[in-house]
């Protein structure tokens, strides 16, 4: 991790909209949340937009309903926006912090799996703003709609290899898949 963690606080009846969440999604919200903590302030496009001033917008994908959380940065670099609002600790920031967290490999499973679309979302966002292209241009080009892009960009999917080459066609990139063993990984 780079430079420090930032406190991300949460307004009650965002505490509330989470808790009711499936598990699955509460894993992508926790992950998207971890990338805002160690990134709050450059973390952008597609998953965070300036608003003015301290106020951003978290942005991520639940499959089919994009979801969008304000948020404030404190002068003193704080995440959060006001008194009576609750620190959420995800389950990553507790382990840093030392605190006990349970097991459950099906979390790993489903954190890691949030990771890889999240880091697939960025990179394709990353290619079409290079080429200057907008998400329906793209779309055009490898036959598919704009918010079949969008999701994608704001990793609320994991595609099929055939559709990586599609969209890898349309952004005049070579696709690379890779697998490295544990131990040259670290």
């Amino acid at each position: 991790m780079h430079g420090e963690r930032f406190t991300i606080e949460i307004e009650p009846e965002v505490r509330l909209w989470l808790e009711s969440l499936p598990p699955h999604h509460y894993v992508i919200a926790e992950q998207k949340v971890d990338r805002l903590a160690e990134h709050a302030t450059t973390l952008g496009e597609p998953y965070s937009r300036h608003l003015g001033g301290k106020l951003r917008e978290l942005r991520f994908d639940l499959g089919d309903n994009a979801q969008r959380i304000t948020y404030w940065l404190a002068p003193d670099r704080q995440g959060g926006t006001a008194m009576n609002h609750a620190e959420w600790k995800t389950r990553r920031h507790r382990a840093l912090l030392g605190e006990a967290v349970e097991e459950s490999p099906e979390y790993d499973r489903l954190y890691e799996e949030a990771e890889l679309a999240h880091d697939l979302g960025q990179l394709v966002y990353d290619r079409r703003t290079a080429l200057g292209l907008s998400q329906a241009e793209l779309a055009e080009r490898c036959g598919m709609k704009q918010p079949q892009i969008s999701r994608i960009e704001g990793g609320g999917t994991m595609p099929t290899i055939p559709l990586l080459r599609r969209l890898a066609r349309a952004l005049d990139a070579d696709l690379t898949i890779e697998l490295t063993p544990h131990h040259a990984a670290a």
